[in-house]
């Protein structure tokens, strides 16, 4: 052991100059130091230093820096402010995790980092009772381009009554997918994942349709632009196909081209969605053999009457059921790991059905029943709704929640409300940048809803309409306080209680009625 009485001049000068390095690390903070000075960050990008901390040593400390700083010399950085770099361009929001429990508004700036010095580049105002549910959030902006690589610092303030800043709020970022982008062009040349329905028309009529609007004519896709999407698949830019959308995939096989056939002749992953009445040995034997990766059978009940009433000019019930019976045995005895679940929208009618569709499942191997809430596109069809049974649904939910538990069948469905206090906006979407629909009349969807048309292939191809105009601008909007009209009320990346968007075809005045009906109710 060397004793301290041991240490000559120099051992002595050593060690404080160790110690000194090590105290000035501990007390350095990297990110502060690389915002207050730009020009640190440009040297670290072109490689003159390893890191702001090698800056502050070799050169800052010299000429006066501190190790830590603030943003302007007049405001003082609370500890709340979170700073990071974007990774992608066009920058348009992030998800936050609020600590802070009052129910008070606020006002986010977001602020970018550069060579000019610190730039305000957004302002969100928002209030929590609305727009944070259970501590998370998702504050979006109009998307700030040029974002990849730079520094941005978050700024959350709390507001008074007349609009004016009041205190610091307590939020950070809930994780490292915080950063919400929205690029107007997607970096794939053509949709890599296609829905498909080549015929604008069902041998169903089902109530609750989300594709009322597009079955008003007969229409059936053509072979020109068939060709178009056979292209992709022989250029390897089409990954999935999938149908269906507005007219079920198994009934258009039935036509004479035959559209079935010419999925499975494209050889790629495929997904189908379907009401199992035309589900025959054949054409399950077909599918089988195919690369289809999943299917899901929609069926709205296990009553025969109720079943038919939903589902109407559907088969028997009993015919129904034994064709998705007979597509089970085949694929539990020959492709055992073809992904199957079963489906259907809740409504008050068919509440008490979901027992017996986790029974069904159980007994044919399906491994997943899913739920979703019905969204209304009629007005004949609100009072279906249950989000005016909000009791009624949990007591349900919680049945099947436990009767799936032991049965051991994987269940999907809303959770039920915690609160009835409304809720704005949508969660962020992913959906316009991966796929779109489309239908036999050419139309051309960024999503499934039904107003989300961006083009259509009488026009122009489905390379241009997916990198075109009306596509970038649904973009660059979907991400943002002002989203495209039907992201408003969309159903499928909603909040649970944005209660608008359970009734999405309906007026303005009455989705807001509707709201109301459903505050009204006691939790």
């Amino acid at each position: 052991m060397t004793m301290l009485s041991d240490w000559t001049p120099a051992t002595l000068s050593g060690f404080k100059a160790r110690f000194s390095d090590a105290f000035a690390r501990a007390m350095f903070d990297e990110q502060d130091y690389r915002l207050m000075h730009p020009d640190v960050e440009h040297a670290i990008n072109e490689g003159i230093v390893a890191s702001g901390y090698q800056h502050f040593r070799d050169y800052g400390r010299a000429v006066g820096w501190t190790a830590r700083t603030w943003l302007r010399p007049d405001v003082l950085l609370p500890q709340t402010v979170v700073i990071f770099k974007g990774a992608d361009d066009y920058l348009s929001g992030i998800k936050i995790k609020c600590i802070d429990r009052e129910a008070v508004n606020y006002q986010l700036d977001v602020h970018r980092v550069g060579a000019k010095g610190v730039e305000k580049v957004a302002r969100v105002a928002f209030d929590r009772e609305s727009e944070i549910d259970r501590g998370l959030g998702c504050i979006m902006w109009k998307p700030i381009p040029r974002a990849r690589g730079k520094l941005f610092v978050i700024r959350l303030m709390r507001l008074d009554d007349k609009g004016n800043p009041a205190g610091l709020a307590d939020f950070r970022l809930s994780g490292a997918d915080a950063q919400v982008f929205s690029a107007p062009t997607s970096k794939f040349a053509a949709p890599p994942l296609l829905g498909f329905s080549p015929v604008t028309q069902c041998n169903l009529n089902c109530i609750h349709c989300i594709s009322r609007s597009s079955r008003k004519k007969v229409s059936e896709f053509s072979d020109e632009w068939w060709r178009q999407i056979e292209d992709l698949r022989a250029s390897n830019q089409l990954y999935q196909i999938g149908g269906d959308y507005s007219g079920d995939l198994l009934y258009a096989q039935g036509k004479p081209k035959g559209w079935l056939d010419r999925m499975i002749a494209l050889n790629v992953g495929m997904q189908i969605t379907t009401h199992a009445n035309n589900l025959t040995f054949e054409i399950a034997d077909k599918l089988i053999k195919s690369k289809l990766q999943a299917i899901l059978f929609s069926i709205d009940s296990f009553d025969p009457e109720e079943y038919r009433g939903i589902r109407k000019g559907a088969l028997p019930l009993d015919q129904v059921l034994f064709n998705i019976a007979q597509f089970m045995r085949m694929r539990n005895s020959r492709r055992p790991s073809l992904k199957t679940s079963l489906s259907m929208v809740l409504m008050r009618r068919n509440l008490n059905q979901l027992i017996p569709a986790i029974d069904f499942a159980a007994e044919h191997g399906i491994e997943v029943v899913s739920w979703a809430h019905l969204m209304v596109f009629t007005p004949d069809m609100v009072e279906e709704s249950l989000m005016l049974d909000v009791r009624g649904y949990r007591a349900a939910y919680e049945a099947a929640m436990e009767h799936a538990r032991k049965k051991g069948v994987a269940f999907w469905a809303p959770t039920p409300l915690l609160t009835l206090k409304p809720r704005k906006g949508h969660l962020p979407c992913p959906v316009p940048w991966s796929g779109a629909i489309v239908t036999g009349d050419g139309d051309v969807r960024a999503c499934c809803m039904p107003e989300s048309v961006v083009g259509n292939l009488n026009e122009q191809s489905l390379k241009q309409i997916w990198n075109g105009e009306r596509m970038q601008a649904f973009r660059a909007a979907v991400n943002t306080p002002d989203p495209p009209s039907p992201c408003k009320v969309c159903g499928i990346y909603r909040h649970e209680n944005n209660f608008e968007t359970f009734v999405p075809g309906l007026s303005k005045a009455e989705r807001e009625a509707f709201a109301a009906r459903v505050m009204a109710q006691q939790v």
